[in-house]
Formats: structure tokens, sequence, C-alpha cells
């Protein structure tokens, strides 16, 4: 069986020729470059080296843990930290989504008790700034 060149070889050969024929056939060449894109689109793509982890977040509630559970703490935007667990079962990943939203809570929670208390003016429906950092 003879060895036969990819579609995009034998394209670039085929204009290559084309440019120095005094009459040449530019309908095949057409032709050539279409078949070899087509080709190149119907090839499968590449799967991708570094795939976005997602932050595991699963319900715990009917999980009976034996072990202490992790802590993170996480501060946000405007300088506040909240420490919270990481309960998570075993054989999983840490459950640091639902921990995320156990200190996005407890925000609201420190910011309310600190309105009656009369600190800073916070509306009832505060929103949450950005969160710095957290760390495990």
């Amino acid at each position: 069986m003879p060895y036969s060149q990819p579609l995009t070889v034998q394209a670039q050969r085929a204009y290559d020729a084309a440019i120095n024929s005094p009459c040449p056939d530019w309908q095949a060449v057409a032709e050539l470059f279409r078949s070899a894109l087509r080709a190149r689109l119907n090839r499968p793509a590449e799967p991708t080296k570094a795939k976005l982890c997602e932050i595991a977040d699963y319900n715990v509630d009917r999980i009976k843990l034996k072990c202490r559970s992790p802590r993170i703490a996480v501060r946000f935007m405007d300088g506040e930290a909240v420490f919270t667990h990481v309960p998570s079962t075993p054989g999983k990943p840490l459950n640091v989504g639902r921990a995320l939203r156990v200190a996005i809570a407890m925000y609201r929670s420190r910011r309310t008790i600190q309105q009656r208390l009369g600190f800073r003016e916070y509306d009832r429906a505060m929103p949450v700034p950005d969160i710095f950092r957290f760390a495990a």
C-alpha cells in the first residue's frame, strides 16, 4: 500500500504547484483545502490538560462523622475573618463548598449582631463581600 500524505500537505503542495503553473486549476486547490479543513474539524478535540477542579459540596446531615474535621479560615475583603469546620466523609474530597456557605452565614450573623449592639450600619439583606483568601 503506497504512503499517502495528509490532506493539509497535499493541499499546500497543490497550491505551490498552482502558483508556478501557467494554467492553474484553482478549483481543485480550493477543494483540497476545503477537505483538509473538514478533516481537521471532524477530528475529536484534544482533551484539556488542566481541567478546572470543582469545589466539593455535598450533604453531610445523614453521615456520622467519626473524627474531628479540619478547619478553614475565610477572610473577606473587608478584613473580617471567619473560622469554620470542613465536615467531610472518608474517601471523598474535603467539603469546602459547604464550609464556604457556612462561613458566609456566619459572616452575616456576626454583622447582624454587631448592628444590634450599635456597631456599623448594615442592611438585613446585606451583601457579602468577595472572599479574599481561605486557608485550610
